[in-house]
Protein backbone atom coordinates (compact mmCIF):
# COMPACT_ATOMS: atom_id res chain seq x y z
CA UNK A 1 0.00 0.00 0.00
CA UNK A 2 2.77 2.19 0.72
CA UNK A 3 3.60 2.07 -3.19
CA UNK A 4 0.54 3.21 -3.76
CA UNK A 5 0.57 6.07 -1.44
CA UNK A 6 3.55 7.46 -3.36
CA UNK A 7 1.98 7.59 -6.34
CA UNK A 8 -0.69 10.07 -5.81
CA UNK A 9 1.70 12.71 -3.89
CA UNK A 10 4.26 12.27 -6.68
CA UNK A 11 1.76 13.17 -9.74
CA UNK A 12 1.14 16.30 -7.75
CA UNK A 13 4.75 17.28 -6.71
CA UNK A 14 6.56 18.08 -9.57
CA UNK A 15 6.89 22.40 -10.09
CA UNK A 16 6.44 23.69 -13.86
CA UNK A 17 4.41 20.09 -14.48
CA UNK A 18 1.17 21.41 -15.41
CA UNK A 19 -0.25 22.24 -12.11
CA UNK A 20 -1.06 25.76 -10.86
CA UNK A 21 -0.05 26.80 -7.89
CA UNK A 22 -3.41 27.17 -6.98
CA UNK A 23 -4.31 23.41 -8.38
CA UNK A 24 -1.32 22.23 -6.26
CA UNK A 25 -2.75 24.14 -3.12
CA UNK A 26 -6.16 22.69 -3.41
CA UNK A 27 -5.07 18.98 -3.81
CA UNK A 28 -2.58 18.55 -1.46
CA UNK A 29 -4.64 18.24 1.30
CA UNK A 30 -7.15 16.17 -0.39
CA UNK A 31 -3.75 14.18 -1.18
CA UNK A 32 -2.63 13.90 2.67
CA UNK A 33 -6.95 12.71 2.95
CA UNK A 34 -6.03 9.83 1.23
CA UNK A 35 -2.66 9.40 2.75
CA UNK A 36 -3.85 9.49 6.14
CA UNK A 37 -6.69 7.04 5.07
CA UNK A 38 -4.78 4.11 3.80
CA UNK A 39 -2.14 4.49 6.66
CA UNK A 40 -5.06 4.38 9.15
CA UNK A 41 -6.56 1.02 6.74
CA UNK A 42 -9.72 3.08 6.42
CA UNK A 43 -10.70 2.34 2.81
CA UNK A 44 -13.88 4.06 3.16
CA UNK A 45 -12.71 7.21 3.97
CA UNK A 46 -9.83 6.90 1.21
CA UNK A 47 -12.28 5.89 -1.49
CA UNK A 48 -14.23 9.17 -0.21
CA UNK A 49 -10.98 11.24 -0.26
CA UNK A 50 -10.24 9.69 -3.59
CA UNK A 51 -13.47 11.14 -5.08
CA UNK A 52 -12.56 14.55 -3.75
CA UNK A 53 -9.33 14.48 -5.83
CA UNK A 54 -11.09 13.26 -8.96
CA UNK A 55 -14.09 16.19 -8.22
CA UNK A 56 -11.16 18.58 -7.59
CA UNK A 57 -8.98 17.54 -10.97
CA UNK A 58 -12.36 18.15 -13.40
CA UNK A 59 -12.87 20.96 -11.44
CA UNK A 60 -9.50 22.61 -12.02
CA UNK A 61 -9.40 21.09 -15.85
CA UNK A 62 -11.97 23.22 -16.41
CA UNK A 63 -10.85 26.44 -15.01
CA UNK A 64 -7.63 26.01 -17.01
CA UNK A 65 -5.56 25.36 -13.65
CA UNK A 66 -4.70 22.18 -14.64
CA UNK A 67 -3.18 20.72 -18.34
CA UNK A 68 -5.20 17.51 -19.64
CA UNK A 69 -1.74 15.28 -19.26
CA UNK A 70 -1.26 16.14 -16.02
CA UNK A 71 -5.06 15.69 -15.08
CA UNK A 72 -4.53 12.33 -16.72
CA UNK A 73 -1.76 11.71 -14.85
CA UNK A 74 -3.41 12.20 -11.23
CA UNK A 75 -6.35 10.43 -12.13
CA UNK A 76 -4.41 7.39 -12.56
CA UNK A 77 -2.38 7.55 -9.94
CA UNK A 78 -5.77 8.02 -8.00
CA UNK A 79 -6.89 4.96 -9.89
CA UNK A 80 -3.76 3.00 -8.94
CA UNK A 81 -4.62 3.61 -5.27
CA UNK A 82 -8.31 2.65 -5.76
CA UNK A 83 -7.30 -0.61 -6.92
CA UNK A 84 -4.62 -1.12 -4.44
CA UNK A 85 -7.56 -0.61 -1.61
CA UNK A 86 -9.33 -3.99 -2.32
CA UNK A 87 -6.37 -5.80 -0.88
CA UNK A 88 -6.04 -3.70 1.89
CA UNK A 89 -7.24 -5.63 5.36
CA UNK A 90 -9.78 -3.63 6.99
CA UNK A 91 -10.13 -2.61 10.56
CA UNK A 92 -13.41 -4.48 12.67
CA UNK A 93 -14.71 -4.59 15.73
CA UNK A 94 -16.25 -7.68 17.36
CA UNK A 95 -18.66 -6.92 20.29
CA UNK A 96 -19.56 -9.83 23.13
CA UNK A 97 -22.63 -10.15 25.06
CA UNK A 98 -22.65 -11.96 27.94
CA UNK A 99 -25.85 -13.01 29.44
CA UNK A 100 -26.24 -13.41 32.49
CA UNK A 101 -28.67 -17.04 33.50
CA UNK A 102 -32.20 -15.82 35.20
CA UNK A 103 -32.97 -16.84 38.94
CA UNK A 104 -34.54 -20.71 39.00
CA UNK A 105 -35.92 -22.03 42.06
CA UNK A 106 -32.87 -23.59 42.36
CA UNK A 107 -33.12 -27.51 42.10
CA UNK A 108 -30.10 -27.29 39.22
CA UNK A 109 -32.37 -28.51 36.39
CA UNK A 110 -32.47 -25.14 34.56
CA UNK A 111 -36.00 -24.83 34.90
CA UNK A 112 -37.86 -21.63 35.69
CA UNK A 113 -40.81 -23.60 38.13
Amino acid sequence: MLIALAILPAACATTNSGLSQTARAKLTPLVQQVRQATESFDSDAARRALADVRATVATLRRRGAITQSKADEILAAAAEVESRLALTPTTSTTTTTTTRPGKGNGNGKGKND
